[in-house]
């Protein structure tokens, strides 16, 4: 769910107060989402923490690495993995992911961050797909063979 930087926006506040969470993350430093929204967020569950990175990049990779291996929620699975450039494409992709329980990492349009490439190598025997959200102008080619090489044993 979306949240601005300083404030939850109502339908994203209702939605949470119908869900009853017992665990909320905030995904993002406190440059993107402030420590009053994660105190707000933190009243209403539980549980609540945020994960986060440098940057984008590695913020994915985090939340990814996070929940891969985190006895407390149901874990990801590496079977379905998709890389992505920008953010239409992610929420996209993240829907498409969510649904299988799959893993989103970040790429930059035009090569792959370590960050995210560590991730992948650190999952290359399960992962039997690998999408790419974005046409060739949002993932240029080296991205993706980027991808392919980190995938690869």
């Amino acid at each position: 769910m979306l949240v601005r930087k300083d404030s939850i926006p109502a339908p994203t506040q209702n939605a949470l107060d119908d869900l009853n969470l017992e665990f909320r993350t905030v995904a993002g430093g406190p440059n993107t989402v402030s420590e009053d929204v994660l105190a707000q967020l933190d009243a209403g569950a539980p549980h609540a923490h945020r994960v986060w990175g440098r940057d984008r990049y590695e913020t994915a990779a985090e939340v990814m690495t996070t929940y891969t291996d985190d006895a407390l929620w149901p874990p990801l699975h590496a079977e379905n993995v998709g890389v992505t450039a920008k953010p239409p494409d992610a929420l996209t992709g993240g829907s498409f992911l969510g649904l299988r329980k799959g893993c989103l990492v970040l790429t930059r349009s035009d090569s792959l961050p370590l960050c995210s490439s560590c991730f992948l190598g650190a999952h290359p025997a399960t992962t039997q797909r690998a999408y790419v959200f974005g046409g060739p102008n949002s993932v240029e080619q080296d991205a993706v063979d980027d991808t392919n090489d980190a995938l690869l044993p």
